[in-house]
C-alpha cells in the first residue's frame, strides 16, 4: 500500500543565496522570492489558504510548482491530501484519500497513474514538453500536474503560483475532498434481459453482458451489483472489484458507498471507499450518502454525523437530519428544525415544523403548515405562503398552490403554472411530473417533453429519461422511445426461455397451453405464445393449414407437415416439419431463433408423478394397487377439504381405509419397494427420477407409518437423484414443503428455492395449484416480481376463496395491481 512506499525526502527549503539567473540552454528561469499560495478547504468545509515564500522556476516558459512547497502543504489541515515522494529521477504525487499515485520521470511528458499495489490504471500526458525539473538537489513540479487532477493552478503575476484546491477547474464546488474527476452521471444504464442484468450504453448495445441477478447505476465508476444473494460493485468492464458481501449497496458519493450487513440484532449500516475497505464501523441504524465531507448517520436513536474518517465528528442529539448542502445541514431538535454548521453550532435557530436542504442559497422551510423560503441569513427571501415546497434546482423549485404543483424562480416569480399533482427536481434540463395518476417530464418552459403516461418517473440519467411502466424500469431516449438493448450487429435482444409449460419473453412471463415436445432429435415449442410474445401478428388459414406473422420488415410464412418455409421471401428448411400438437403449432427452436433473432433457451421441467410410473408397475401387483387406492384416495380427501368436491365424511372413511390396508403390508411393502428400486437403478444408475420417486413414496410411507427412519432414507434419495441432476432435489425440496402444515416454513422453503431456480417453482405449482404460495415466496425478492405477479394472478383466479382474497390483497398492497 502507499504508506509502505512512502519515504519523505528532506530537501533545502528555499534557494536564498541565488540572484536572477538565466540559463540560455535550458531556458530555465529562477525567481527568486518567490510566493507559492494554495487555497483550500478544511474537512470542516472552511475555505483556507497557505502562503509560503522561496524561490520558483520558469521552465520553457511554464511555472514549476517547487516540491517543498507541496511538502508543507501536506502537513496542512486540508481535507484533500497530496504527498510528493522522489526516488532518483522518478517524483510522484500521492493522492491519499483515493489511493492513487501519478508518477513522473524527468525529461518525459508522461504520467502514469497507479492505483494501490501498483496496479497502473493509465497514462496521461502532460500539455507542454516541459518535465520534472532538478535544480541542484531541489525538485520542481510542473504546474500541469494539478489541471490533470482537475484543479486550478496558474502563475499569478511575475513571480506569485497560486493554487485552488477548493474549487474544481470546471467550475463545480469543492464538496469532493477525494479529489475525483470521476463523473457522477452514468456512462452505462442497467438492463435486465432474461432473469438477468447487464450494462447497456445510451444508444442501447449492451457493453457488459446480463450476469447479475440486480443491478444499480453507475456512479464514479462503480455500480452496486448483486450475485448470489449478496451486493457488490462492478466496474464500467463488468468486473467484480469489490465482492459481494453486503446486505444492500448504494451509489458512490465522494468516494464512499453505503452498505448494509445484517447481524442479530438486525440491519447495520457503514461505508466503504471505493478500494472496497471499509470507514469506521458498520452499526449504524440509518446511513445518508457523504456530501461536503460528512454523512449523516443514526446511532441509537439520534443523528450524527460522520467526518471523511468515519469517525463521529458531530453528535448533538439531533432528531432528524439531513446532508451537509452549500455548508449548512438541516437538523431537528425538540420538534423544531434549524440549520448548523460544520462545526456543529446553530447558525439558524431551531424553529421550523419543516425544513428541506440549502440549494442556490435558499432553503424551504414551513411555519405553521405554510412554506416559504429563507438564505443563510435567515431573511425570509420569499414569503411563507406554499401548501409544500421543495429545494431548488436548476434555478427552479417545485411549489405546491391550490393542490396543484407548479414552479417558482428564485425571487418567488411564478415560471410554470401549477398543473401538476407532483413535481420533482430539474436536472439536465428536465422534470418529473405527475398529471392524473401518472408521470412524465417537462422542461423549463413548462413543455411536456415525455407525455405523462408511466407507473413512476426518475431524475434523467445522464442523457436518457429513466421511468418505470407495469412495474419493470425503462429507459428513453430525447424523443421518449424506449431504449431497447441491441446485440453487437446492432440489432434488438429478445430472449426468450422456454421451460416445461412456462415461458418467458423479454422479462414477460407466459403459461404454454402445450409443453414443448422432443422430436426426431428437435425440441419443438408452441409458435403462436412464443411470436405474438415478440410483438408478431399473427394469421391462420384453417385451410391450407399456413401460418403467416408479420412485424417492422420481418414476413414469414409456415405451413404444418411442410418442412420449407418462406422468412422475408427466402425458403428456409426447418429441421423438422410444424406440427399440430393438442390443437397447437409447434416449430423447432432454432427457426424462431434464426427466424426472428431471437435468443431461446430451453430447458425441460417436468414435475415428477409417483403414480403410473415404472416404480408401481415393478412392485407386487397387489401392493401396487393398494399404493395407488390411497394415492387416489388422498387426493380425494384434499379436495373434500378444500371444500372443492365430494363428501368430507365418506372421503375421510376411504381415506381411513386404505391407510389401514398399506398399515397392515408395511414390512413387506417396504422390502419389495427395496428390490424393486434396486433392480431399476442396477439397470439404469443415473436416472434422477427413479431416485426422485422412491424418495417422494418413501416419505410419504414414513409419514403414515410415523417412521423417521424413512424420512431420512428419503432424503438420502433426493440427494443422489440431486447428485444426477439438481432440479431432481429441488422438486423433492418443493414436495416436502407441500407436505408441511407450517405456513411459514413452506413460504420459506419455496423462497429458498425460487431463489435458485423460479422455474422450477413455477413447473411444480402448475401440477399441484399451489400458485399463491409460490407468488407469496417470489414477492420477498425484488428481482422476481414478475413472477410473483404471474402466480399471484392466477392464484387470484382459482383455488379456494381465502387464497384468492389473500393473492388478490398481496397484488394490491405491494405491487398495486387491483384485480
Amino acid at each position: 500500500m502507499f504508506k509502505k512506499m512512502i519515504s519523505l525526502i528532506a530537501i533545502t527549503l528555499m534557494l536564498w543565496q541565488f540572484g536572477s539567473v538565466v540559463y540560455a540552454e535550458q531556458k530555465v528561469e529562477i525567481k527568486e522570492n518567490g510566493e507559492v499560495s494554495f487555497e483550500y478547504l478544511t474537512v470542516l468545509g472552511e475555505k483556507k489558504s497557505l502562503d509560503m515564500t522561496g524561490a520558483i522556476i520558469i521552465k520553457d516558459g511554464r511555472p514549476m510548482v517547487p516540491m517543498f512547497a507541496l511538502e508543507r502543504y501536506y502537513h496542512s489541515d486540508s481535507a484533500f491530501e497530496l504527498l510528493t515522494t522522489q526516488e532518483g529521477n522518478v517524483v510522484s504525487v500521492l493522492d491519499l484519500r483515493n489511493e492513487i499515485r501519478y508518477q513522473m520521470k524527468v525529461g518525459s511528458k508522461k504520467v502514469n497513474v497507479l492505483g494501490s499495489d501498483e496496479v497502473k490504471l493509465r497514462e496521461e500526458t502532460l500539455s507542454t514538453e516541459v518535465s520534472v525539473h532538478l535544480e541542484g538537489d531541489n525538485v520542481y513540479i510542473p504546474i500541469d500536474i494539478f489541471q490533470l487532477l482537475g484543479y486550478e493552478a496558474a502563475l499569478v503575476g511575475e513571480k506569485k503560483l497560486k493554487i485552488n484546491f477548493a474549487q474544481k477547474a470546471n467550475g463545480s464546488n469543492g464538496t469532493n475532498a477525494t479529489g475525483s474527476a470521476a463523473n457522477s452521471s452514468p456512462t452505462l444504464y442497467p438492463v435486465k434481459i432474461g432473469r438477468q442484468y447487464g450494462f447497456m450504453d445510451q444508444v442501447g448495445k449492451v457493453v457488459i453482458k446480463p450476469q447479475f441477478e440486480e443491478a444499480g447505476e453507475f456512479a464514479e465508476g462503480f455500480a452496486a451489483v448483486k450475485v448470489k444473494g449478496n451486493w457488490g460493485y462492478a466496474d464500467l468492464t463488468g468486473k467484480i472489484v469489490i465482492t459481494p458481501e453486503y446486505h444492500s449497496a448504494s451509489r458512490f458519493s465522494e468516494g464512499y458507498a453505503i452498505v448494509s450487513k445484517e447481524d442479530r440484532d438486525g440491519i447495520k449500516f457503514g461505508y466503504i471507499n471505493s478500494k472496497g475497505k471499509q470507514v469506521g464501523s458498520i452499526m449504524y441504524e440509518f446511513a445518508l450518502a457523504y456530501k461536503e465531507n460528512f454523512a449523516p448517520v443514526v446511532t441509537g436513536t439520534h443523528f450524527a454525523f460522520l467526518n471523511r474518517d468515519g469517525r463521529i465528528q458531530i453528535y448533538k442529539f439531533h432528531d432528524d437530519a439531513g446532508s451537509f448542502s452549500e455548508g449548512l445541514a438541516r437538523v431537528k431538535l425538540n420538534g423544531k428544525y434549524g440549520y448548523i454548521d460544520k462545526k456543529g453550532e446553530a447558525v439558524i435557530p431551531y424553529q421550523y415544523t419543516k425544513a428541506t436542504d440549502f440549494a442556490g442559497g435558499l432553503a424551504a422551510v414551513s411555519i405553521d403548515n405554510k412554506w416559504g423560503y429563507i438564505d443563510k441569513e435567515e431573511n425570509q427571501i420569499i414569503k411563507v405562503q406554499y401548501e409544500d415546497a421543495t429545494p431548488f434546482s436548476e434555478g427552479l423549485a417545485a411549489v405546491q398552490t391550490g393542490g396543484k404543483y407548479g414552479y417558482i424562480d428564485s425571487t418567488g416569480k411564478t415560471v410554470i403554472s401549477p398543473n401538476f399533482e407532483y413535481a420533482g427536481a430539474f436536472k439536465a434540463g428536465y422534470a418529473p411530473v405527475k398529471v392524473l395518476g401518472k408521470w412524465g417530464f417537462i422542461d423549463p418552459k413548462g413543455t411536456v417533453v415525455v407525455s405523462p403516461k408511466y407507473e413512476y418517473a426518475y431524475e434523467v440519467s445522464g442523457t436518457l429519461f429513466h421511468v418505470k411502466d407495469a412495474g419493470k424500469t425503462l429507459y428513453l431516449d430525447q424523443k421518449g422511445n424506449p431504449v431497447k438493448p441491441l446485440n453487437d450487429n446492432g440489432k434488438e435482444i429478445n430472449l426468450v426461455s422456454v421451460a416445461g409449460k412456462v415461458i418467458e419473453v423479454n422479462g414477460t412471463i407466459l403459461d404454454l397451453d402445450v409443453p414443448p415436445v422432443l422430436v426426431e432429435g428437435s425440441t419443438l415449442v408452441p409458435l403462436r405464445s412464443i411470436l405474438e410474445s415478440l410483438g408478431l401478428h399473427l394469421e391462420w388459414n384453417s385451410e391450407t393449414k399456413t401460418i403467416k406473422a408479420t412485424k417492422d420488415g420481418t414476413n414469414m410464412v409456415l405451413q404444418v407437415d411442410n418442412p420449407v418455409a418462406t422468412v422475408n421471401g427466402k425458403s428456409v428448411t426447418l429441421a423438422v416439419s410444424p406440427k399440430i400438437i393438442n390443437g397447437a403449432t409447434l416449430v423447432p427452436i432454432r427457426f424462431i431463433s434464426e427466424s426472428v433473432g431471437a435468443q431461446v433457451d430451453y430447458e425441460s421441467y417436468q414435475p415428477t408423478e409417483v403414480n403410473n410410473t415404472a416404480l408401481l408397475n415393478g412392485l407386487n401387483p397387489s401392493f401396487a394397487a393398494k399404493l395407488r387406492v390411497y394415492g387416489e384416495a388422498s387426493d380425494t380427501l384434499l379436495r373434500a377439504h378444500e371444500g372443492n368436491s365430494g363428501n368430507l365424511e365418506a372421503a375421510t372413511a376411504v381415506w381411513e381405509q386404505a391407510a389401514d390396508n398399506l398399515v397392515l403390508i408395511k414390512d413387506a411393502l417396504l422390502k419389495d419397494m427395496h428390490r424393486n428400486f434396486d433392480a431399476i437403478t442396477n439397470a439404469a444408475p443415473n436416472e434422477a427420477d427413479s431416485y426422485l420417486q422412491q424418495a417422494m413414496l418413501i416419505e410419504e410411507l414414513g409419514l403414515l407409518y410415523e417412521d423417521k427412519n424413512l424420512a431420512s432414507e428419503a432424503e438420502m434419495l433426493a440427494v443422489e437423484a440431486g447428485k444426477i441432476d439438481q432440479k431432481a432435489l429441488l422438486f423433492y425440496r418443493l414436495f416436502i414443503a407441500d407436505l408441511s402444515e407450517d405456513a411459514k416454513e413452506k413460504s420459506k422453503r419455496y423462497a429458498e428455492i425460487a431463489a435458485v431456480n423460479p422455474y422450477i417453482v413455477l413447473n411444480h405449482v402448475q401440477k399441484n395449484g399451489n400458485y399463491y404460495d409460490a407468488g407469496e415466496a417470489f414477492s420477498r425478492s425484488e428481482s422476481l416480481q414478475d413472477y410473483a405477479i404471474f402466480a399471484l394472478k392466477k392464484a387470484a383466479s382459482s383455488g379456494d376463496e381465502g387464497t384468492r382474497n389473500q393473492a388478490k390483497k398481496l397484488l394490491k398492497d405491494k405491487y398495486k395491481v387491483q384485480l
